[in-house]
């Protein structure tokens, strides 16, 4: 049985779609400074990525979220939906799960990404710590005092 949503639940959930809307562009352009090696801009996403998630926490619950997904959200009516309404609350309820799916995929790649170049950095720093031993500069052979140099 589908019930009538109240106004106040279908703009929290279009709120939730355009924050997390906001959140899936900031992790694409965090990736593309991570691979441009843009620290400065990687810190401002990753500055904005937080504001967004704790503003997705103030939003509605998994209550909320849960209750979209399986079309009982009650207004307190006890009323039917009429059958476009219904339509158009399932169709927010699936853009709502798809946006959520995005933003999953999303991060799970960020956070490769960052894995990455983590290992990277430790390469480097390793070749580092080993290379004063390996690369020490060679030692001039017959400059000594006395030694003329033709």
């Amino acid at each position: 049985m589908h019930l009538n949503p109240s106004p106040s639940e279908k703009q929290s959930i279009q709120h939730r779609i355009q924050v997390l809307s906001e959140l899936a562009g900031s992790l694409e352009q965090a990736q593309r400074a991570l691979l441009q090696s843009n620290l400065e801009e990687l810190r401002g996403h990753t500055t904005r990525q937080h504001e967004l998630c704790h503003l997705l926490g103030e939003i509605s619950g998994e209550a909320s979220r849960q209750a979209i997904c399986l079309g009982l959200v009650n207004d307190g009516s006890g009323g039917q939906m009429a059958a476009s309404a219904r339509e158009r609350w399932n169709a927010l309820g699936e853009q709502l799960q798809a946006i959520e799916r995005r933003v999953a995929q999303l991060n799970y790649s960020y956070g490769a990404l960052l894995r990455r170049a983590r290992r990277t950095v430790d390469i480097f720093c390793r070749v580092l710590t080993n290379s004063g031993v390996t690369y020490a500069p060679p030692q001039q052979r017959g400059m000594g005092i006395g030694t003329v140099k033709e």
